[in-house]
């Protein structure tokens, strides 16, 4: 952007357009911007964690940083520029999503699938900066979902790890089924996370800073299932999600210890089998927030879908509770009810 002086409404106006960007283009990890006024450069990055921006640059006083800051930034590759290089078009222009992946117990290796359409895209970049495609892979449909995850929302475990764990205590019906999950890299490092990404010494960081929330990029691939609950085409059909979506947040919460903490219009899907098994007509998805019971924080912490929130949690009036969430469960019924 170029501007005749520096104002803080203009660096509004930049992270408007970076959100725009996001919106396009769903292989950004993270987004340069410039702002150059007839005096001063400064370079700003905006990632999940919020955004990152220089110090005034005096281009003026000191031309030679100015040309080096130009050249740095019109010559990055695709990786330091900030796209994710495992979204890309085939030869003949179809848009594939790269995972790695242990094929019938073999070596880790690279697999394709083709993506057919975006579901789900966040509102905005800064948070979990979710996508969700509807891709194929030999003949099978599957849900990918991409996700910067905060560690310390998610206690260091993934959802995927979370059902995994449900499965094995025996909760199955309800839940969705996940085919892979992946913590996402980068060429040269393991991750692709933001601390990385920004080049902070861990060693400098201290838990009672909150200047960034580390988040880590994710990836997850999920069987299909159906539409969401709000597509519903009878009043049985949804009345036996809705039970069977609660009765899978009860075996979660009884059987699995493990708390939802996010239940909301988007996180419950109708079975698309005509003739579902008893307990999968709903079923339950996202587990972005869940964590078991014993990690669970004892002090008030606002975490879901703030529509659906329940009013304790909302109001920070004590640690989260299933009843908080079966609140959750009821809005989301209201709101059905209320615009059917």
């Amino acid at each position: 952007m170029l501007e005749s002086e520096y104002k803080h409404t203009k660096c509004h106006l930049l992270a408007v357009h970076a959100n725009e960007i996001y919106q396009e283009q769903d292989n950004r990890r993270y987004i340069y911007g410039l702002i150059l006024t007839e005096q001063f450069l400064r370079v700003f990055r905006f990632d999940a964690s919020g955004c990152v921006l220089s110090s005034p640059l005096d281009y003026h006083a000191k031309p030679a940083e100015f040309c080096s800051v130009i050249a740095g930034v019109a010559t990055l590759d695709e990786v330091r520029a900030g796209f994710d290089t495992s979204l890309i078009l085939d030869e003949e222009g179809q848009p594939l999503i790269w995972t790695t992946e242990r094929v019938d117990g073999g070596p880790p290796q690279p697999v394709s699938y083709r993506i057919e359409s975006r579901l789900f895209k966040a509102s905005r970049f800064i948070g979990r900066a979710t996508n969700c495609w509807l891709v194929e892979c030999t003949g099978e449909t599957y849900v990918i979902k991409d996700a910067w995850v905060a560690p310390c929302e998610t206690h260091g475990e993934m959802e995927g790890n979370l059902i995994d764990y449900a499965n094995k205590k025996g909760v199955v019906r309800g839940l969705v089924r996940i085919h892979h999950q992946e913590i996402r890299t980068v060429p040269g490092r393991r991750a692709d996370t933001v601390v990385k990404n920004r080049r902070i010494r861990t060693d400098t960081l201290t838990e009672t800073m909150d200047i960034v929330r580390d988040r880590v990029h994710t990836r997850l691939v999920m069987h299909t299932y159906g539409k969401p609950v709000f597509e519903f085409s009878s009043r049985s059909e949804l009345l036996y999600a809705m039970h069977d979506a609660v009765e899978a947040h009860r075996n979660l919460y009884e059987t699995a210890k493990i708390m939802h903490r996010d239940v909301s219009l988007n996180n419950i899907l109708i079975n698309k089998d005509p003739q579902p098994e008893v307990g999968d007509h709903g079923i339950l998805i996202d587990l972005d927030f869940a964590t078991r019971l014993e990690k669970l924080p004892r002090g008030p912490v606002n975490v879901g879908t703030h529509r659906y929130i329940s009013y304790r949690v909302l109001a920070s009036k004590g640690r989260h509770t299933f009843f908080d969430d079966l609140e959750s469960f009821y809005y989301v019924f209201c709101w059905l009810v209320c615009t059917y």
